[in-house]
């Protein structure tokens, strides 16, 4: 039960600091430098918060929603065993259903997805 409960600790705090990590990448707006007086502030480079935003994206989806996401398939994957098992009487078309569910829908969030791709 000790062993257990400090794994469950462990992944909070991994968790807990991965989104203290990534959330001031995506909610924080980017702060704008005034120039010094007499100075012209050189214009924006076209798409650069576009590019950050979409740079906070895929930082979030590495740090938090992949972890997840394989935590995910492996509950997965456990489930689907008793799942075909109670399932495998209907014939392959449940088994079928039941590996669309609980395996190949968080493998492909996982794995084939780009990062960043929602």
């Amino acid at each position: 039960m000790g062993r257990a409960l400090r794994s469950r600790n462990l992944w909070i705090a991994l968790g807990t600091a991965a989104t203290l990590l990534a959330v001031p990448l995506v909610s924080s707006p980017a702060r704008a430098q005034e120039p010094p007086a007499g100075q012209t502030q050189a214009p924006a480079e076209p798409g650069r918060r576009e590019r950050a935003e979409e740079t906070a994206l895929k930082v979030f989806d590495a740090m938090v929603l992949r972890p997840v996401g394989l935590v995910g398939l492996v509950v997965g994957a456990s489930l689907f065993v008793p799942a075909a098992i109670v399932s495998s009487p209907g014939g392959l078309a449940p088994i079928e259903e039941a590996a669309e569910l609980f395996w190949w829908t968080p493998y492909r969030f996982v794995i084939e997805r780009e990062l960043g791709d929602f």
